[in-house]
């Protein structure tokens, strides 16, 4: 609710959680209605619905995931959305870190050291192969997930990597930024 960029909507999907996340999300709706929060609830089913029905209630120009456990810089949209705007480019990807939740220690920062750089899927496919296999530190032009073929059997394990596979399929530009924008909660558990 607190991004830099004007006009974000916020889909929260609400997979049958019983720990009354979705009471939490509706408080949110009453406390910042000036925000485009939406909630969709399903029941139980596997993390690849949930997305594809998040993509299918998006009206933006621009799709973006965040996974409930971790958390977003303020300004994570802004610099994701001007970097794909700046370069003309169907993905764009910020850096994360990798956090201990308990005590805020940074175990690593990844995927800063493309900044600056652009792949051009008809010169240099081979490049996405250095791109890691999370969707949370990217942004995807919305018209590209949209027209994403949708398996009828979604994979059970490495749902992240085969639905990339997908969308890189019709991804044409995927440009890079410098900053680490991303934090990946580590639990002990």
């Amino acid at each position: 609710v607190n991004q830099t960029l004007d006009g974000v909507e916020i889909i929260c999907i609400n997979d049958g959680s019983p720990d009354n996340c979705l009471n939490i999300l509706k408080e949110y709706q009453k406390n910042y209605p000036d925000k485009n929060i939406v909630i969709i609830f399903i029941f139980f089913f596997l993390v690849w619905k949930g997305r594809f029905d998040g993509i299918a209630k998006a009206t933006g120009e621009y799709i973006g995931f965040t996974d409930s456990d971790d958390y977003i810089a303020l300004d994570y949209a802004e610099k994701l959305y001007n970097a794909a705007k700046e370069t003309g480019s169907d993905i764009s990807i910020c850096g994360f870190d990798r956090m201990d939740v308990d005590t805020g220690h940074v175990y690593s920062t990844e995927m800063t050291q493309f900044a600056g750089k652009v792949i051009d899927m008809d010169k240099n496919p081979e490049d996405i192969l250095s791109i890691n296999t999370a969707l949370w530190n990217k942004l995807y032009k919305a018209e590209l997930l949209k027209n994403m073929r949708n398996l009828p059997n979604p994979p059970r394990i490495f749902d992240d990597m085969m639905f990339l596979l997908l969308v890189y399929l019709n991804t044409k530009r995927i440009t890079f930024i410098k900053d680490s924008l991303y934090y990946y909660m580590v639990r002990q558990d």
